[in-house]
């Protein structure tokens, strides 16, 4: 999917004058294509950016040439989840579009739908608004044009925020469009169904939510399609988890574990990291020991697998998480160990915690309506505890001071390797906020 759009995307703002430029630029171009061929999102990442820089170099900021080169570079940057570059990048490239084009342009609507995507709620909506409106001005015959872009604005709106109105119409009337194009059991509903059901999340109140979930997992059933039917479930447990803080979660997540195991095997990543989210599942509602027992059968077999590093990490960190709440400081540091081995050190001021409490908020404090705050600064040991923990700045109460420190005491980190052996870290601080809910 993708690559489809990158691919189009750029084609459809590429000129014969570009096609036609000599290397290295046109190059770069190929050789991002060729990535994207390849599924390398890496490789066309690095291709993306040098072909932007050299067309930058050559023909300047706004030119129509640079252009397309821009727009490549802000999807990629998109694509690998970059999103405050790509919304610099994005966000020049459509007042060079909108010089060029004009600012009521048909040639505008890509961009916008990316920009819209990179601004992570931030503006969203309204860019979002913006590109539907131009491709209904420019093309009111292109439903499925219509179709593909209000899917995609309505997926990432849903994201953002729950309850976005313009989530829940623009995915409405794309399915509306879906289901006349292709029939109301098709296998093309089943992304506007999964967006649906995350538009219509509610805190805890997930029937309508569930009810576009249902009807996307038996899409995929009734057309014996098994592994996409357990990707859906765990899909749709994650999403009812997150954005719903629903029960119902545990059933899906639970499916979805079942399933992997008796298509793909114990020993398969996907098996690993469904119940890797199970477990998540049941840290969230004080279930440690079913949550432990799933992490270390999963741990394994994401160590094993390069490309569940990210999914490594999480777990390792949810059982330094299990063991930390439960009072086994020892068995957490093993994990913490683990993690300090696996990341790359970052600077002190960037040093964040894998297990944390928020410190209590003093009730004298609280009864007279006094708000602050507290920096604390530490060494982290080779076992990743804090250690020494003092007081360097307060504003507030003096009340704040202690439940600060008794926080900070029990925080865990991950600890700093140099040369393969753990090392202090000293200097490490850390800000208490004290506000009230107004």
């Amino acid at each position: 999917m993708w690559a489809r759009l990158i691919t189009a995307g750029l084609l459809a703002l590429l000129t014969g004058a570009v096609l036609a430029e000599p290397d290295p630029v046109h190059a770069a171009y190929e050789a991002m294509r060729a990535a994207i061929a390849e599924d390398d999102v890496e490789g066309a990442l690095r291709s993306a950016r040098r072909a932007h820089e050299l067309a930058l170099e050559r023909h300047g900021e706004g030119s129509e040439l640079a252009l397309p080169h821009a727009t490549n570079y802000g999807y990629m940057l998109l694509k690998v989840g970059h999103l405050q570059d790509a919304n610099g990048v994005l966000g020049n490239a459509l007042v060079a579009a909108e010089g060029i084009h004009g600012e009521d342009a048909f040639e505008l609507v890509p961009l916008l739908v990316a920009l819209g995507e990179s601004q992570a709620g931030r503006g969203s909506r309204e860019t979002a608004q913006r590109a539907l409106q131009l491709h209904k001005a420019h093309r009111p015959d292109d439903e499925s044009g219509y179709a593909e872009i209000a899917l995609r604005v309505g997926r990432y709106l849903a994201a953002f925020s729950r309850n976005d109105p313009l989530a829940r119409s623009a995915l409405t009337d794309a399915l509306r469009i879906l289901e006349r194009e292709h029939g109301k059991k098709s296998p093309e509903l089943i992304p506007v169904l999964m967006g649906l059901g995350d538009a219509h999340a509610k805190f805890q109140q997930a029937n309508r939510q569930k009810k576009f979930y249902d009807r996307a997992i038996e899409i995929a059933v009734e057309h014996d399609e098994p592994l996409q039917a357990a990707d859906l479930r765990r899909e749709a447990g994650l999403h009812l988890m997150i954005l719903s803080a629903s029960k119902l979660a545990n059933r899906y997540l639970a499916s979805a574990v079942e399933d992997y195991e008796k298509l793909l095997g114990a020993e398969h990543v996907k098996t690993a990291v469904a119940r890797l989210t199970l477990a998540r599942f049941h840290i969230a509602t004080s279930k440690n020991k079913p949550a432990e027992r799933l992490l270390l059968d999963a741990l394994p077999v994401l160590s094993n697998d390069q490309n569940a590093r990210n999914h490594e990490l999480k777990a390792l960190g949810l059982l330094v998480e299990i063991y930390e709440r439960s009072g086994d400081s020892d068995q957490a540091t093993t994990y913490c160990q683990a993690i300090g081995r696996m990341t790359p050190w970052v600077s002190t001021q960037d040093y964040q915690p894998i297990f944390k409490m928020a410190p209590a908020y003093p009730i004298a404090a609280l009864q007279r309506g006094q708000q602050g705050y507290v920096i604390v600064e530490y060494t982290v040991d080779k076992n990743g505890v804090v250690r020494s923990p003092t007081v360097v700045a307060s504003q507030g109460s003096d009340l704040f001071a202690e439940p600060s420190l008794e926080a900070a005491r029990r925080f865990r980190y991950a600890p700093r390797y140099v040369d393969g052996e753990p090392v202090d870290v000293p200097g490490v601080q850390n800000k208490f906020t004290f506000n009230i809910q107004r």
